[in-house]
């Protein structure tokens, strides 16, 4: 018999007469002696068509905190990883663990401001009971379900008439929300998804809502471009994991922009949440501000900006656009790293376009898009 062999027999003495080939492969016939500690979780994710169901095109929702009851005993709170899940440490009898007792379970994520629960589940109840055999020494009764949320839709901005105003959103024909400002107040304006036009006097502006909030910047009676046909999407640098951009990517110079993909960074919520399409975003680096330049001129339409890090929760992006040395426009936009707000200047004419984190957070950019100047 081989020595390693005789040794584990030694040191591991079967309960019965094996061989050691029985012994080292043998089925497990006494389960209470492998139980270890595992995750008991909830899944949260981003409910793109608002449906209520996951399903194809969801997205997990980073950043979202869920709470864990016990026979109403509060035990403890968990965040949601990049993957969506809040994470709960099971095993009978174990100190450390969140779930060590049978009971009665309540885990109630925390919806954000600003945000709704779309599957009615934001609270779910389950029975958990003891297991002697299973590999925690617990077990659930019934599963949990996955939770949607998605953004409350809206359009957001600053008035920048020098009058008060009636402002009003239309959508299918129909008055959805209106609004007294004053010149430099900001406003919203609560709306569904789709084609919508807001107006304000004599100002129209036709625009597509999507599935983010959207933030039109100052309102005033400058020309609206349309939607322009260019995007950038950061997709093309699929074959790194980060990449500083390269000027001439669609077209436009990019300063202190990298791309990077998903999941990459780890702890980040706003490189998981920013994302619009695909697996890449691009963000502001090197504590600078990010810049997209043309020397012949470039239309921006729109573009999708969040935060990499929920630390910096609420931080401003100063977004300032030049044509030549003419100052366009300046706009101050609050961010989010749970998901983004559609950026919607639809200025024509950009030379140079800056976006500053105003304390040096990371901003997360995806689906730019813009036009260029064929002229």
């Amino acid at each position: 018999m081989r020595p390693f062999i005789l040794l584990l027999l030694l040191v591991v003495p079967p309960a019965k007469a094996q061989s050691p080939r029985e012994l080292l492969y043998g089925a497990q016939d006494d389960w209470a002696s492998v139980q270890g500690d595992n995750n008991l979780s909830s899944f949260v994710f981003r409910d793109r068509n608002r449906n209520g169901v996951y399903d194809m095109g969801d997205d997990p929702l980073s950043g979202i905190h869920t709470g864990l009851i016990r026979d109403g005993v509060a035990q403890t709170i968990a965040l949601s990883n990049s993957n969506g899940y809040a994470n709960f440490k099971t095993r009978i009898d174990l100190d450390e663990a969140a779930i060590r007792l049978p009971g009665t379970y309540v885990f109630e994520v925390v919806v954000p401001p600003d945000w709704e629960c779309l599957s009615d589940n934001k609270s779910q109840t389950i029975e958990i009971v003891a297991e002697p055999e299973g590999s925690t020494g617990l077990r659930m009764t019934t599963s949990l379900r996955p939770i949607g949320l998605a953004p409350v839709l809206s359009v957001t901005g600053i008035w920048g008439g020098d009058a008060p105003a009636r402002l009003v959103i239309i959508q299918r024909e129909v008055e959805t929300d209106a609004v007294s400002v004053q010149p430099g107040q900001p406003f919203r304006l609560q709306c569904g998804e789709g084609p919508a036009v807001l107006t304000a006097g004599e100002i129209r502006v036709n625009l597509t809502v999507g599935p983010n909030p959207v933030h039109l910047g100052k309102l005033d009676d400058r020309h609206r471009i349309s939607p322009t046909d260019g995007l950038a999407s950061f997709e093309e640098f699929a074959g790194y994991v980060l990449m500083k951009l390269p000027s001439g990517y669609k077209g436009l110079n990019w300063k202190d922009l990298n791309a990077i993909l998903r999941n990459f960074t780890s702890g980040s919520q706003g490189y998981v949440n920013g994302i619009t399409s695909g697996h890449f975003t691009a963000y502001t680096t090197n504590l600078m501000p990010g810049e997209i330049s043309r020397e012949e001129g470039f239309d921006l339409y729109s573009m999708e900006l969040s935060l990499a890090w929920s630390k910096a929760e609420g931080q401003i992006a100063i977004i300032e656009a030049w044509q030549g040395d003419d100052l366009l426009m300046t706009d101050r936009i609050a961010l989010s790293a749970l998901g983004p707000v559609t950026y919607a200047p639809m200025i024509e004419g950009v030379t140079r376009l800056r976006i500053t984190p105003e304390h040096g957070w990371q901003i997360v950019l995806d689906d730019l898009r813009f036009g260029l100047d064929k002229g």
